[in-house]
């Protein structure tokens, strides 16, 4: 009796070992290897819910929804009051295009923890997805009201209003947002995310401070200035450290609570007519159609007024808090939002209805690129339609006929998760070698947009710009839609 006992003592503890061991590879990105553990650590102990749950979890970050959802399901059944078992669930059935199902789940996580922003947040975004909005919207109000600082609540929220027509509801949510996450506030702790710099990101920092000061926009940022030189003085080089690293406290102290947050913000409001220019907009979606599954450029995209506006925002605005390996920073919602780039967003979707029908606006970006490093590599995004297009001048391209945009005629696999299609440098190289269809390389043009299907692969094309604060090489990305929606 006593050695049977003994084998079912060790048998739990070497279980328990394998699912520690999922939680560790899980923990180190490597949601394969913690899917077998969670998988032995199943079979041996099948009552258990944690091991099915946990099952779950790895086959979701892995990309394997089915099967993530045929192990929560069998979790729910051993354990159907837990909230955060339904909540996973219903990530899963979103990420199988099932939104309905997937608010039902997040609707019931939400029923057992009402008090877990979480939970209302992931109904809204299944019911937005289900287009759904008014419910959405609901739902988003609900996470607020329980973490009145969600941020991807508001933005959420903010979206559905872009999409309803009303511009000025909109912004102020995003302005609410963005003074709440980068408002300068001494006593706010810096999270872990907003600590994040490199030597390209500091160089940036110092060429606007010297900009804001030299243009007159303030004059008042001399200490400030100092303060950042003495930080970028004090910053490793070498190519093996363009990937950011979190500053120390006593760097963000001597940089007086400023790193990250929005010392000056210019105004760039709607103008008083279209800011695209006149064209035949039947004629571009047209030519988009025609090159299935869809590219077009469109030159001269902006009126001159709107892109002297929005150029000037970039260059004066300090929004670009986000630190990039290989020396480009970046902003993104709520940060990019003004009156100028909202009215570009609701204005582009009714030019071309064909193309990008029912897509509503789901973010968008700003990146500035230092000349002395690489732009982005291969990657797709997660949505229908990318608008790209560029605002610095043309005189500061040394290489005309490159600085642009190559895109490969070659979709991301939709069973891929976010990481593999985005940042997997080997499976994307891999299969374009087996599945690519060539390419189309767009050159660098102010002014030029370059509209396409959101799946295929791209990156920017090598390019080679004057080595000065204004010629910095500007672009603006839109993302409509959701990926995998298919035909507008």
């Amino acid at each position: 009796m006593a050695e049977a006992l003994q084998g079912t003592v060790t048998l739990l503890a070497d279980v328990e070992r394998r699912h520690r061991a999922g939680l560790a590879a899980m923990r180190a990105g490597d949601p394969a290897a913690a899917a077998g553990h969670f998988r032995v650590a199943a079979a041996a102990a099948p009552e258990v819910a944690a091991y099915h749950a946990n099952l779950g979890s790895a086959l979701q970050a892995a990309g394997r929804h089915e099967a993530a959802l045929a192990a929560f399901d069998r979790a729910i059944v051993l354990a159907p009051d837990h909230p955060a078992i339904h909540h996973n669930r219903g990530n899963a059935l979103l990420a199988l295009r099932r939104p309905l199902e997937a608010a039902a789940a997040q609707e019931r996580a939400a029923a057992l923890a009402p008090r877990t922003a979480r939970f209302h947040y992931a109904r809204a975004l299944a019911l937005d997805r289900a287009d759904l909005l008014d419910e959405a919207a609901a739902c988003y109000r609900a996470a607020l009201a329980v973490d009145p600082d969600h941020g991807p609540a508001r933005a959420g929220l903010a979206l559905l209003r872009l999409a309803a027509g009303d511009r000025a509801a909109a912004l102020t949510l995003w302005r609410e947002q963005a003074a709440r996450e980068r408002g300068i506030d001494a006593g706010r702790p810096y999270p872990a995310g907003h600590r994040l710099a490199n030597r390209g990101k500091l160089r940036h920092d110092v060429e606007q401070l010297r900009w804001l000061i030299a243009s007159g926009e303030r004059p008042d940022l001399g200490p400030t200035l100092a303060a950042y030189e003495a930080a970028l003085a004090a910053m490793p080089d070498g190519a093996d450290l363009r990937r950011p690293v979190a500053l120390p406290d006593a760097v963000l102290a001597a940089l007086g609570g400023s790193y990250g947050r929005t010392l000056h913000l210019l105004d760039a409001p709607g103008m008083p007519a279209s800011p695209l220019a006149e064209r035949d907009w039947n004629a571009v979606e047209t030519a988009y159609a025609a090159d299935a599954p869809g590219i077009v450029a469109v030159d001269d995209l902006l009126t001159p007024p709107a892109l002297a506006a929005l150029r000037r925002f970039c260059l004066g605005s300090t929004i670009f808090h986000h630190a990039k390996h290989g020396g480009y920073v970046g902003a993104y919602l709520p940060e990019v939002a003004c009156g100028l780039l909202a009215q570009i967003a609701d204005a582009l979707p009714r030019r071309m209805p064909s193309v990008f029908g029912r897509h509503r606006l789901r973010q968008m970006w700003i990146y500035k690129y230092d000349s002395r490093m690489e732009g982005i590599g291969t990657h797709a995004d997660a949505a229908a339609v990318n608008v790209n297009f560029w605002l610095t001048p043309d005189e500061a391209n040394l290489s005309p006929g490159s600085g642009g945009l190559v895109v490969h005629r070659c979709e991301a696999p939709l069973d891929w998760s976010f990481r593999r299609f985005n940042e997997d440098e080997a499976a994307i190289a891999d299969h374009l070698a087996r599945h690519g269809a060539g390419t189309v390389t767009v050159p660098y043009r102010c002014n030029r947009a370059v509209i396409f299907h959101s799946d295929l692969f791209h990156a920017t094309d090598r390019f080679v710009f004057r080595d000065r604060y204004e010629d910095r090489r500007l672009n603006v990305t839109m993302l409509y839609g959701d990926r995998a929606d298919g035909a507008a």
